[in-house]
């Protein structure tokens, strides 16, 4: 029994002695769990460093909801798998890739994972050579289903750290990685001042942030490194053209599909983005994810799926039916500052001519916004050429001029560009003109030249006149740091000389000679040494004023002169109205010194249309009176000294317009009335002849006239109104009043009284020859 005990421990002892290390390795890793190699082998930890040196290996957290110090090395031919990483480490990389040749790891990612460096110039996922790139190198590929978040500190997210870190050597595959870099570090690549070689991304869904986002900064070279598939996401990249996958470029607020790409998710290309898929790319959107265009669609390719446009598309593709909003189908040209924008059918001759040039402008050339154009000249204001199944969209563009030279000859020339201007300048002569605001020395002027600042601003760092150099300067501003006159002779005239900083003086050093032809303005922090600047016309201020006249002193040259008043045109001070007087004030051309005033008469009313109307009654014609008075003062009418009820006329603004309906004026009797339009402020008055009717009853007015026509050439009465009919449309524009009736107040002036009492005085008459009659006859019968 005894031997039997033994024999069985024995073997137990060997069975344990045969089992791989890597069964007792969770006591001996860390925070980490790592599966697979061998440990002792493969990986080894010591003082919080997981050193991974080959086989195929995962690790990840113990507890992965708790970020961890510890980190990990890799070097050798080793596949790594981290399935739940997160670390936040202080003393180091999180996770360092060594980057020697003998080293290429395939890092695969499943679960979430997350590095953090909290250790400066090191990255998340460190992989950097210093300050050399060169072919000694390790590679990494990164593929997997997982997710990765690299942030370096002052250092890659992916990549490179320290001081013109180099990186070399990356490959993406699959996965969705965020990656950020901080400082002037990339996203993925290389940290600052560093260069990028061999970083491709073949797919996966990757956000990159940094400086720039993939690649390395402007300053260094970024070789052998694209972007072939892959939904990327980055705010700049710096590599070669991308040649596949969906690439969105935040800082210039572009997507572009460069090869099929397919999404499962939303995707809204916002106001001022542009989205481009290119001639054989198929963007596919997979239910029940959509595509919003908001911004600007270069459609080339073809576009499938549920698409929603409330911004532009220019469609050359192919498009998934009705999308909404603006699209212009190609062949469609559109012109940016000139005319020949339109549809046209394929070979159409196309004509473009730019906009003339504003103010101080010329125009330089075309640049193609949106597709390509061959065979033209681009700097011809306009072109000629056949349409294509494209859009194209091209752009007129305009420099401004900077000054114009007149030589000594009377030749100009025009110039973009100061510098190019005063070179020519000194070379030939003459006189140079500004056309704009313009920055740049002056030095090395033409003897006996003319600069004319045309009312700009000249700014510069200095200004020197060389020796002997004899220069007019003329109508603007000098604004500099320095002025500094070496024996020439230098005339100004309306010119204002300013330091560059408001709170900094500025100093005239003047060996030679400075004459002031008048206007010449130099403010208090402007001062001069050396040589004071000599007057020929002064630069005047006033320094006393009485009723006699005023004192002017001349800052330049301290010249004193008592002058008399000059009295200018005149200036109304106070408008007159029709209510108040205005007034007119003189003051002195050079003082301003109020020398008297003008009373200005009130404003007055005037009938300005509809004066001396005449009106025939039964014509129906309505009358209107137009007055210069506002409205808003107006109170009423009266006819004949008579107020007339509201409900009689109607009035609007246009100063004052006033319509006397036809059944108004019927009531009036034939002759000469007064209407009165009545204003705050006062009234004005016009003249309405009122004739009679035309009559046909079979009276004496049938009767032909024999009476001799003593005017032939008077036109006959009409009952056509010729004054402008101000409301065409018939409305009473103030008041729906259907009481037309005049008061019987309103006095009746002309004949018609005095013609009732003539028939009644005849019928009269005839009644007493009749009862004279009867009583005569009886008489002679009774005799």
């Amino acid at each position: 029994m005894k031997k039997k005990i033994t024999s069985l421990f024995l073997c137990l002892m060997l069975l344990i002695g045969l089992m791989p290390v890597s069964a007792f390795a969770a006591e001996n890793t860390g925070d980490f769990t790592v599966t697979g190699g061998t440990y002792g082998v493969d990986y080894t930890y010591d003082n919080g460093v997981l050193t991974i040196t080959g086989g195929d290996i995962t690790v990840r957290n113990t507890d992965p909801s708790t970020p961890t110090g510890d980190r990990i090395m890799v070097s050798g031919q080793t596949t790594l798998t981290i399935a739940g990483l997160n670390i936040q480490s202080t003393t180091g990389a999180p996770v360092e890739i060594d980057d020697t040749s003998a080293t290429a790891v395939t890092l695969i990612l499943e679960n979430e994972n997350t590095l953090i460096s909290q250790c400066n110039k090191k990255a998340g996922l460190h992989k950097s050579r210093g300050q050399s790139g060169g072919s000694n190198t390790s590679t990494l590929v990164i593929k997997g289903d997982g997710t990765l978040t690299a942030q370096g500190k002052d250092a890659a997210g992916i990549g490179a750290g320290d001081y013109h870190g180099d990186v070399k050597g990356i490959s993406i595959e699959s996965g969705t990685i965020n990656a950020n870099g901080d400082g002037w570090a990339a996203g993925i690549g290389a940290s600052e001042n560093g260069s990028v070689w061999d970083i491709v991304i073949k797919g996966g869904t990757i956000t990159a942030y940094g400086d720039p986002g993939i690649g390395a900064d402007a300053w260094n070279g970024v070789r052998d490194s694209s972007i072939e598939g892959g939904i990327v996401t980055a705010n700049m990249y710096t590599g070669s053209t991308p040649t596949g996958g969906l690439v969105h470029l935040t800082d210039s607020n572009t997507y572009h599909v460069y090869s099929d790409t397919t999404l499962s998710s939303d995707l809204t290309v916002s106001e001022g983005n542009t989205i481009t898929i290119d001639e054989n790319a198929t963007l596919t959107m997979t239910p029940p994810a959509q595509l919003t265009n908001a911004g600007t669609m270069v459609n080339n390719g073809t576009l499938t799926g549920t698409v929603t446009n409330t911004g532009t598309i220019y469609n050359s593709g192919s498009l998934p039916g009705q999308v909404g909003g603006i699209v212009h189908q190609a062949p469609y040209i559109e012109v940016i500052g000139g005319s020949g924008s339109g549809t046209y059918q394929d070979g159409e001759s196309v004509t473009i001519t730019a906009d003339a040039p504003g103010k101080n402008q010329i125009f330089t050339g075309w640049t193609i916004q949106l597709g390509s154009l061959d065979g033209v000249d681009l700097t011809e204001s306009t072109l000629t050429f056949p349409a294509s199944h494209t859009c194209l969209i091209l752009q007129a563009n305009y420099k401004n001029l900077v000054a114009t030279l007149t030589a000594p000859d009377g030749s100009e020339q025009q110039f973009t560009s100061y510098s190019d201007a005063t070179r020519t300048w000194r070379e030939k002569g003459g006189t140079l003109t500004l056309l704009n605001d313009v920055r740049g020395e002056l030095y090395e002027a033409p003897d006996n030249g003319v600069l004319d600042l045309g009312g700009y601003t000249l700014e510069s760092f200095f200004f020197d006149i060389m020796d002997q150099k004899h220069l007019t300067i003329q109508n603007g501003t000098l604004k500099a740091d320095r002025i500094y006159n070496n024996n020439g002779t230098i005339q100004l005239q309306n010119v204002t000389i300013i330091s560059s900083y408001e709170d900094m003086p500025l100093t005239i050093e003047n060996n030679g000679t400075i004459v002031n032809l008048g206007g010449l303005v130099l403010p208090e922090n402007v001062t001069v040494n050396g040589n004071p600047i000599q007057c020929v016309g002064h630069t005047y201020s006033v320094i006393d004023c009485d009723e006699d006249g005023h004192t002017l002193f001349c800052s330049i040259c301290q010249h004193e002169e008592t002058q008399p008043h000059t009295e200018d045109e005149g200036t109304i001070t106070v408008e007159p109205t029709y209510e108040n007087n205005g007034v007119k004030t003189y003051t002195c051309t050079v003082c301003h010194q109020v020398l008297r005033t003008e009373v200005l008469p009130k404003l007055t009313y005037q009938i300005t249309s509809g004066a001396d109307l005449t009106y025939t009654i039964g014509s129906g014609k309505d009358m209107t009176i137009i007055c210069n008075g506002t409205l808003s003062d107006f109170t009423g009418v009266k006819i004949d000294g008579v107020t007339l009820p509201s409900s009689q006329y109607t009035v609007k603004e246009g100063s004052t317009i006033v319509t006397l309906p036809g059944d108004t004026l019927d009531t009036l009797a034939p002759g000469s009335h007064t209407i009165t339009l009545v204003y705050t402020y006062g009234e004005v008055s016009t003249t309405l002849t009122v004739k009679a009717a035309n009559t046909s009853d079979g009276g004496d007015e049938d009767k032909p006239d024999t009476t001799p026509d003593t005017n032939p050439d008077a036109k006959p009465d009409s009952p056509s109104d010729t004054t402008p009919d101000t409301n065409p449309d018939g409305n009473n524009d103030a008041s729906d009043n259907t009481d037309n009736s005049i008061p019987n107040t309103i006095p009746e002036t002309g004949s018609s009284s005095q013609a009732v009492w003539w028939l009644a005085a005849t019928g009269l008459s005839a009644a007493g020859l009749g009862v004279f009659r009867r009583v005569s006859v009886k008489k002679g019968k009774a005799q």
